[in-house]
C-alpha cells in the first residue's frame, strides 16, 4: 500500500482506490489488514490525496469500519 501511494503521488494522482489485498481467498485477516492500513495513512497523512479502501463484504466493512475510527 504504502508504495502504491508513494507511486501515485509522483504521478500528481489526486484520488487511489486501493484494495484489503489478500483479505478474500487467501484469508488475510481484516483486522490486521485495517490495522497496518491505518498505520500506512497515520504515516503519510501529509500527502494531499484521496483514497479509497475497497472492501467486498459488510464483515469486512464493519471491521475496517471499527479499525479505521480507533485510528
Amino acid at each position: 500500500m504504502r508504495r502504491s501511494i508513494e507511486k501515485a503521488t509522483e504521478l500528481r494522482v489526486r484520488r487511489l482506490a486501493i484494495p484489503a489485498i489478500s483479505t478474500g481467498i487467501y484469508g488475510y485477516p481484516y483486522e490486521t489488514c485495517a490495522e497496518v492500513m491505518t498505520e500506512v495513512v497515520k504515516e503519510m497523512r501529509d500527502i494531499d490525496m484521496e483514497l479509497l479502501v475497497c472492501l467486498f463484504s459488510q464483515e469486512a466493512y464493519n471491521i475496517f469500519s471499527k479499525i479505521f475510527s480507533k485510528g
